[in-house]
């Protein structure tokens, strides 16, 4: 049974999270279309981007929350095929409006990718599969991230791992922890020089599900163990970065979380990232791509920079929030359906 008690302190991990991966996704965006900023992300200006970055301290962020979360409402009792039934109506509803939309605006309006049009990549594509044309599988990314294909993973096996987590917790961490090390050596399921991987992400999210977990009983302990394992991991960055790849945004993350995780406070921002966080995700990368080139040449100051960012984020706000308004309209229009075709029945059986 899912419990309805909310969780302050998700939600501004969660919004958090969120505003570090548009930020990171506005930089590369730019730097892959060759716009100069004068802003720098932080790991930049502190010469830690080869160690951690800000786009995968918010992935991370994010795979760390799901599994939190998930744990927490599923902690006593789980209906799998309700669990399921959920998952996909929140992951794929939303997800193929916004590529149907993106479709069209691509193809008919800017008659951009009608010659990369690839029928079998557009059925993996709005599968979410993505993360597999790293593998050589046709896709046709418009919305989403590798991220997509990596949590429907995550959902798929998460009832068997919180039986896992029930049973042998122990044992299960090995196993996911000798994964992660083992794929970082020889990179089957991993791909974008390592920072887009299966392995990596199931890590986090089973970290999360201990969060979650434990965090009732331990909430404190976490907090003062974040503290201590944060500072530590700030102060040995270079040489765990060196024992191996991808640990420092394991462990900054999670001891962040642990931090994070006693935050009880929320305001209009933190609630509307929370709210549309799934949607913001679907479309931001997207528009950066489209609207970055038509304002590049704006880009002449740091407070023009700063304010050209919110005025694109302000537009990925309405864009998530209109997404959702349609997800919520074909959703009515499904339950108006359900119920003429109850009255039809009920009629033929008069």
């Amino acid at each position: 049974m899912e419990k309805t008690q909310r969780d302050k302190s998700y939600d501004f991990i969660r919004a958090f999270a969120m505003i570090l991966i548009v930020v990171w996704h506005f930089w590369t965006t730019c730097r892959s279309l060759g716009t100069p900023l004068a802003l720098k992300p932080l790991c930049e200006l502190t010469g830690m981007q080869e160690m951690l970055n800000e786009g995968g301290i918010g992935v991370a962020l994010f795979f760390i929350l799901s599994g939190a979360v998930l744990m927490t409402r599923y902690r006593d009792e789980i209906k799998v095929g309700q669990f399921f039934k959920r998952r996909v109506v929140r992951i794929f509803i939303p997800f193929w409006i916004a590529f149907a939309v993106f479709f069209v605006i691509s193809c008919l309006l800017l008659k951009s990718s009608w010659s990369e049009l690839n029928n079998i990549g557009v059925f993996w594509s709005l599968m979410g599969l993505d993360l597999f044309g790293g593998a050589g599988l046709p896709t046709f990314w418009l919305v989403g991230e590798w991220f997509t294909t990596v949590i429907i993973i995550m959902y798929v096996i998460f009832p068997l791992l919180r039986l896992l987590l029930k049973k042998i917790p122990v044992l299960t961490t090995i196993l996911i922890v000798l994964l992660f090390v083992l794929n970082l050596h020889f990179k089957i399921a991993t791909y974008g020089d390592g920072w887009f991987s299966i392995t990596n992400s199931l890590l986090v999210f089973w970290i999360g599900m201990l969060i979650g977990y434990y965090k009732p009983k331990f909430k404190w302990g976490m907090f003062y163990c974040g503290i201590i394992g944060m500072i530590l991991t700030l102060v040995l960055l270079k040489q765990i970065n060196e024992l191996m790849f991808y640990l420092p945004t394991v462990l900054f993350s999670t001891f962040l979380f642990m931090i994070m995780g006693v935050i009880n406070y929320s305001n209009k921002l933190t609630n509307f990232l929370s709210k549309y966080n799934f949607e913001i995700y679907l479309v931001h990368h997207r528009i950066l791509i489209w609207i970055i080139p038509l304002m590049q040449y704006s880009f002449s100051s740091t407070l023009k920079e700063l304010l050209l960012f919110v005025i694109i984020f302000w537009f990925i706000c309405c864009c998530s929030k209109l997404l959702n308004v349609l997800v919520s309209w074909l959703d009515k229009f499904g339950g108006w359906l359900k119920v003429l075709r109850e009255k039809n029945k009920n009629k033929r059986k008069l």
